[in-house]
């Protein structure tokens, strides 16, 4: 079959094996092509001799120290020793709180004396820019009262009582 200058040749199907052969097929096939010396064991060649390097000498290892053992000291006493004490002031302790919408136990910063804050809330910006809004939006005045209400359009600023400093503050 020929087809634009390409030869197709097919092998015929006699030399084409259906299914491989079997092990013992195979294991006489291979026995016939590499026969095995009479006696079992195989002698694997020597191998060569490596040449010593020319111009470097071979030198044993150095000799190590032998480990010494470690110094007996008698019991008894033990030797007085000078002893030099350091004294090192503490860093202040700052103490952190949480601060809630409500009262929190706490510590002063100021006057250093363990207090119950003192609240005082007042709204945020958002609170009346939400508020001019809905007035303007015609809702009415009852629902534009509504920001004024929520605790998220408030600020909490917590102080001590005794020195009126201020703790801190708390924006939800």
């Amino acid at each position: 079959m020929s087809k634009q200058g390409f030869v197709e040749t097919a092998a015929p199907q006699s030399l084409v094996p259906s299914a491989p052969p079997s092990y013992d097929e195979a294991m006489q096939q291979a026995s016939a092509l590499a026969p095995m010396p009479s006696n079992s064991i195989q002698q694997q060649p020597l191998p060569m001799p490596m040449p010593m390097p020319q111009g470097m000498p071979m030198a044993p290892y150095p000799a190590q120290p032998m480990p010494q053992p470690a110094p007996y000291y008698p019991p008894g006493p033990a030797p007085s020793t000078e002893v030099t004490v350091h004294s090192i002031q503490a860093a202040p302790t700052i103490v952190y709180t949480t601060l809630g919408k409500d009262s929190t136990l706490t510590v002063c910063h100021k006057c250093n004396k363990q207090v119950m804050t003192s609240t005082n809330t007042s709204c945020k910006c958002l609170a009346h820019f939400c508020c001019c809004c809905l007035m303007i939006s015609g809702v009415g005045l009852l629902c534009s009262c509504i920001p004024y209400c929520l605790d998220s359009c408030k600020i909490v600023k917590h102080s001590c009582p005794n020195c009126r400093a201020t703790l801190g503050t708390y924006r939800p």
